[in-house]
């Protein structure tokens, strides 16, 4: 990595493009320009420079990556930079990695071990990375900040982990619940669709069978309360927001149907681009933590769709109300 220190180039166009109309000169092996990021001229040239980022090159002659976002996931092109507006938007390098701390439990009359939903810090997070990987305020995010303790976990607010607790004391409590063959809880769509209203399933009353065969019930959800958000990745939302993953059938009785297949909520993105769900995959496994790649894995015929009948529709979606199943 250069020492150079690195300081903010003058005169980019939007973009970050040099200005023909202007120079600077920054001293033998200045290379850093544009946001901060380092300057190579040899892929394209000095007048219309690229910028490496933390994961990927910057064409500012196109205002175009050369490879696709770490989370490519969403409809909006995945080379298009700052979502065509570099004035108002942002690609923030998120950070900080999602887990489940099991701790031991201090109430004489309460469980052993209490679940609690975490976030640990990476290298370079601060109270704004958190605010961004929380989808919290910052001012909330530097009061969250000063309670990370030594091995760099913090605690997600409990507005947003609650249910996610819920879900997982709720396993540890009655493991005979979880792990045979009887459907005795609940599936991923119970689990995704009240999870991304702040709710545990096991505390609500709704029929299992709705959320079982056809998943027409699901598509209905999703399609009444729910608001696909994949072109507007801005609006992800950590805790809340739901992935569903589905397929196309075609056969001889079904012709072009739109099966979903698994639902996870959105647990946020570290640094290496690897993102992270809730997810729980099926009806008698327990909830837990994994990354998305993980769990398309285990749906290897899914892909990460919407639930309406238009083509490529991405797959995310949060809740718009009123809910009540």
């Amino acid at each position: 990595m250069p020492t150079t220190v690195s300081k903010p180039r003058p005169n980019p166009s939007t973009f970050g493009s040099s200005l023909t109309t202007r120079s600077y000169s920054g001293g033998n092996g200045f290379r850093f320009g544009f946001n901060g990021m380092e300057q190579d001229g040899d892929i394209t040239n000095t007048t219309y420079p690229c910028y490496y980022s933390y994961y990927r090159v910057l064409d500012v002659n196109n205002a175009k990556w050369f490879s696709t976002d770490p989370l490519a996931q969403f409809v909006f092109s995945q080379y298009s930079s700052f979502m065509d507006n570099p004035i108002n938007k942002i690609d923030p390098e998120g950070g900080w990695i999602p887990s489940m701390k099991i701790e031991k439990s201090s109430e004489k009359d309460g469980p052993n071990q209490i679940a609690v939903l975490v976030a640990q810090k990476e290298n370079g997070d601060n109270e704004k990375t958190l605010a961004t990987f929380l989808n919290i305020s910052v001012e909330e995010s530097a009061k969250l900040f000063k309670s990370i303790d030594n091995n760099g976990y913090v605690r997600v607010p409990l507005k947003i982990a609650q249910p996610i607790n819920k879900a997982v004391q709720h396993s540890l409590d009655n493991p005979s619940d979880y792990g045979g063959y009887l459907d005795k809880n609940y599936n991923c769509f119970a689990s995704a669709i009240f999870t991304s209203q702040g709710q545990f399933p096991l505390e609500k009353s709704y029929i299992n069978e709705d959320f079982s065969s056809g998943y027409d019930f699901v598509l209905k959800i999703l399609s009444d309360d729910f608001e696909n958000i994949s072109e507007q990745p801005q609006r992800i939302k950590f805790g809340r927001t739901i992935i569903r993953l589905g397929k196309n059938v075609n056969n001889y009785y079904i012709f072009n149907y739109n099966v979903s297949i698994h639902a996870c909520i959105f647990l946020g993105k570290s640094k290496n681009g690897t993102v992270y769900v809730f997810t729980k995959n099926g009806w008698s496994e327990s909830p837990q933590i994994s990354t998305l790649q993980q769990t398309l894995n285990i749906y290897p015929d899914s892909i990460i769709q919407g639930a309406g009948p238009k083509k490529n529709e991405g797959g995310y979606y949060n809740f718009i109300g009123p809910g009540g199943f």
